[in-house]
């Protein structure tokens, strides 16, 4: 049927796919590949890291479920009845960053943009566009490292150690739209690129903070 309509399906390579619906598993990928990612395990290593530790669903989104154990009897009473698949990951201090990555159809990094982001129940509220140094160094030792086809997002924080990302996402993000309010109009660049053959071309965003309440968004600039 696809076929027959001249439907391009855009889909990210299977083990990324596969990584990012798994929070243990994104860890594991990231980390085999040389980025670096929070340390995380299984309910039953909890010994392994030390506290405060995010104990979140392997499988899920928009930070639902997610809680911060920050006291060993904290730590006790959840292990006494844990959820289930839930995994544990060490807390990283340090402000929280939204990446929107740009992949073309060989595979190769074209794009990205950075926001500094704030978040409340899960959802993007602000987000400030960041372009720096070490965040473009970081931008491009994970588009060299991480595999990916169309739009890739990642969620990570910035301590004294450098970036951690803690999330991975084999798609467009929930903060898409503020990203086009900025000048970054991720959706009609990939269908032109995948649609049409056009270029995936660098974006020129506005350096500005994005406010977000509901449906409604504020372009402040910096």
């Amino acid at each position: 049927m696809l076929a027959q309509s001249e439907c391009n399906v855009v889909l990210a390579p299977h083990e990324l796919v596969e990584a990012a619906e798994d929070k243990l598993l994104t860890t594991r990928f990231l980390s085999a590949r040389g980025i670096r990612a929070p340390n995380t395990c299984e309910i039953g290593a909890a010994e392994q890291l030390a506290l405060p530790i995010v104990a979140k669903p392997r499988s899920g989104h928009g930070s639902q479920g997610v809680k911060i154990l920050s006291g060993r009897a904290a730590l006790r009473e959840f292990i006494v009845a844990p959820p289930r698949n839930y995994c544990f990951q060490q807390y990283v201090a340090g402000p929280e960053f939204t990446v929107s990555f740009l992949y073309d159809s060989q595979g190769v990094m074209q794009d990205a943009v950075a926001m500094e982001r704030t978040l409340e129940q899960g959802r993007t509220v602000r987000a400030r566009v960041v372009d720096n140094p070490d965040m473009r160094q970081f931008i491009s030792t994970f588009g060299e490292r991480v595999p990916g086809v169309g739009a890739v997002n990642a969620q990570l924080r910035w301590d004294d150690e450098g970036p951690s990302v803690f999330e991975v996402n084999a798609r467009l993000s929930g903060s898409t739209e503020m990203r086009v309010a900025i000048g970054c109009n991720d959706p009609l660049r990939l269908a032109l690129h995948f649609g049409r053959g056009d270029p995936i071309t660098r974006a020129r965003p506005r350096i500005a903070t994005v406010h977000r309440r509901g449906s409604d968004l504020r372009v402040d600039p910096c």
